[in-house]
């Protein structure tokens, strides 16, 4: 009973400095911060990295405000995708609206399994309005024997 009492009274008095010594910890103050070692020296570096970062903050504002300009041209259009099954080893859409006159290539679908006629897709950037469609085909020839 001696020795329990004795345990006891050893595992009390650890508890006791351990706790004494969180609640040091926790009154502390954190260290001063150690004393600017910043030169003379130094001041025509900070300065010029100073004009570099406002220079790249002003590119990046005017970035941003072309990708919002280009934004509100783009909202009038819409993106049409045209689909193709047919042979040929390279298709093209081609259309007009307005004055408009483009060209779009497809590309081959890779995921397509059918291999007999081939799927062929391309999505076009167009205006709002009524269109005028074809779809070219480029399908070699077998040479005459």
């Amino acid at each position: 009973m001696c020795q329990t009492t004795a345990a006891a009274s050893q595992s009390q008095t650890l508890r006791q400095r351990f706790v004494l010594e969180l609640l040091k910890k926790r009154n502390q103050k954190p260290a001063p911060p150690a004393t600017s070692m910043r030169t003379n020296e130094d001041e025509p570096e900070i300065n010029n990295i100073t004009v570099i970062l406002h220079h790249k903050e002003l590119e990046l504002s005017q970035l941003k405000e072309q990708i919002e300009m280009n934004k509100q041209a783009l909202k009038p259009f819409w993106i049409k995708t045209v689909d193709y099954w047919g042979e040929g080893e390279s298709v093209e859409v081609v259309g007009s609206f307005n004055g408009w006159n483009h060209g779009d290539k497809l590309d081959l679908q890779p995921s397509s399994n059918i291999t007999d006629p081939i799927e062929f897709s391309v999505g076009c950037l167009l205006p709002f309005g009524a269109f005028l469609t074809r779809v070219l085909m480029y399908v070699p020839l077998a040479p005459l024997s």
